[in-house]
């Protein structure tokens, strides 16, 4: 099939004569001065009159093959549509704490401020010294279970959503000690539980290319009773999460 391109004057009758049915078609615009084809106000300027020649001035530049100009108003809604912020439960891991432990995470958010948050995590500390033929080894591990709030900072919109979270602990601690030396030895073991609470402050990022993933970065501070002798446990302390939202 042969395709033959309309020669530009046929486009520019084509223009004047859309512009001149829609004038026609408003007593209004009929006393308006007709607009310079050749300026490169002629639509831009006219438009501006009513949304009748707007419509026109459109259709006009649709006919010309021109780019029509992207509203103002700082990005179209598919724009903003990209934005997407944590709803909803979100389940991953954390790391970190006041001893670097590994253990599990979640965040329950029930608006777009106000969330809930709970987490399992596993530390495990050992430590040996020798003097004078007696060598001694201990080992402590301790389980943390936490539950808090946590309340989201600044606009619910972006990529980086800073917050707070403060809530309570329970630990529980457990110790082993071995002696030997001399041709014996001696080992003893403890276990131990203590209430604490943590406050804590961070950062969420977002990223628009993986929906649903979440990484997380804070500074905290730990309070409890000291379990054991040798065990501290509390203090400021960096921690880091990965959370996937299911919604």
């Amino acid at each position: 099939m042969l395709t033959v391109a309309p020669s530009p004057l046929v486009v520019r009758i084509a223009a004047v004569v859309a512009i001149a049915v829609c004038v026609a078609a408003s007593p209004s615009l009929a006393s308006s001065p007709p607009a310079d084809l050749d300026s490169p106000s002629a639509f831009s300027a006219g438009a501006a009159d009513s949304p009748l020649r707007s419509a026109a001035a459109r259709e006009a530049l649709r006919f010309a093959g021109e780019p029509e100009q992207a509203p103002r108003g700082g990005g179209d809604a598919t724009t903003r549509s990209h934005e997407w912020r944590p709803t909803g439960l979100g389940l991953g891991v954390h790391t970190g704490g006041f001893h670097f432990g590994v253990g599990a995470s979640a965040i329950g958010w029930v608006s777009d401020r106000v969330g809930f948050e709970g987490l399992v995590s596993r530390y495990s500390i050992g430590a040996a010294a020798s003097a004078a033929g007696v060598s001694a080894s201990s080992d402590f591990t301790v389980m943390e279970f936490s539950g808090g709030v946590r309340y989201r900072l600044g606009s619910p919109e972006g990529t980086v959503h800073p917050y707070l979270a403060a809530g309570v602990s329970l630990y529980r601690s457990s110790s082993s000690v071995n002696v030997s030396g001399y041709g014996t030895s001696e080992g003893t073991s403890d276990s131990s539980s203590n209430v604490g609470g943590y406050g804590v402050g961070g950062l969420e990022f977002t990223f628009k290319s993986a929906r649903h993933l979440a990484v997380s970065l804070d500074l905290g501070y730990y309070t409890t009773s000291t379990p054991f002798t040798g065990l501290e446990v509390g203090g400021f302390a960096l921690g880091g999460a990965v959370h996937w939202y299911l919604k």
